[in-house]
């Protein structure tokens, strides 16, 4: 039986080929745990996981006056408060 060429699974990269810069990911200090958290986030995901899920489903509804709801969320986190404290 003849032996089969295995193949590579890497391509060849064409000579002069410039990948696409990637988008850099900025992270500032979460401000419930000083975990690394996202640019323009409110809380990093481990803190986010600690919300109540009543707090969650009232911030995700779009009804009058969710822009307040989520101003008196971040004053709420910014106070200090633990996030699983928070009740909207």
């Amino acid at each position: 039986m003849a032996k089969r060429r295995q193949r590579s699974l890497i391509r060849p990269v064409r000579p002069g080929f410039e990948p696409p810069p990637q988008a850099e990911v900025r992270f500032v200090p979460c401000p419930a745990c000083g975990g690394p958290m996202r640019q323009g986030a409110t809380l990093c995901g481990r803190c986010w996981t600690l919300v109540p899920a009543a707090t969650v489903q009232v911030l995700h509804a779009r009804t009058d006056g969710w822009g307040g709801r989520w101003e008196r969320f971040r004053q709420a986190v910014g106070a200090g408060k633990k996030p699983e404290e928070i009740r909207l």
